[in-house]
């Protein structure tokens, strides 16, 4: 028995370990914070404590990718190519990542059964398969030694495969937080705590509401072998 209650011990911390939740529930966001260094994590909404991001209503991948692309509540925003923030993608190279196409023949004519037409079918990418995001933030801290964390940079994450097996995952593009912010603070999450919405995304994030992880060994910032 004792052995039993051990081992359920070292599990639970060793599962709990590659997650990190830093509820800011407490923090005074108005008091003076320095850098201290800058953080590159992972956030799961498949993971259980993100469940609010995944909920069936208003789910933030769908939020994330259209704001990016077609614009969320009249407003779209810049989609740049790496963590500088600097380059920027045109809007119509945004809609290409992700998407698949397939190339097929057909026969225009029976009368000449020996000529066919390439045609190209294009299949937009689903925002819904965004599972990951990673994230840069830096870790602030004021001088009492209290601690906090911001948001500077997101990206959605999308998974190369050969031969069905998985070989890396990567950013589709990268999002100004604070520009991001502009749909957030618009966009309500559904949560048991938030049953009539009056709370927002931009809320949701500032107060940490989520649990992250390590960027793994199969993430990579670009497509560099």
């Amino acid at each position: 028995m004792k052995k039993n209650l051990i081992s359920i011990l070292i599990f639970t911390i060793l599962l709990f370990s590659f997650k990190t939740s830093k509820s800011q529930e407490n923090i005074d966001l108005n008091t003076n914070y320095q850098v201290r260094g800058k953080i590159y994590e992972i956030i799961d909404i498949d993971d259980m404590q993100n469940y609010a991001l995944r909920a069936k209503i208003n789910p933030i991948n769908r939020i994330i990718y259209e704001a990016a692309t077609i614009g969320r509540k009249g407003i779209t925003i810049k989609v740049y190519k790496d963590t500088t923030l600097t380059t920027v993608y045109k809007k119509d190279e945004v809609l290409k990542i992700g998407a698949s196409s397939d190339t097929f023949q057909y026969q225009p004519d029976i009368n000449y059964p020996d000529f066919y037409v390439d045609t190209v079918v294009y299949s937009k990418f689903n925002p819904e398969s965004i599972i990951r995001f990673a994230i840069i933030e830096d870790s602030l801290s004021d001088n009492e030694g209290n601690i906090r964390y911001e948001i500077k940079a997101i990206a959605p994450l999308i998974e190369e495969y050969a031969a069905n097996t998985l070989l890396y995952e990567k950013p589709m593009f990268w999002l100004n937080f604070e520009e991001l912010k502009q749909v957030l603070s618009l966009e309500p999450f559904v949560s048991k705590d938030n049953m009539d919405g009056r709370l927002k995304y931009d809320f949701y994030f500032d107060k940490r509401k989520f649990v992250t992880q390590a960027l793994g060994n199969k993430f990579r910032f670009t497509d560099d072998k």
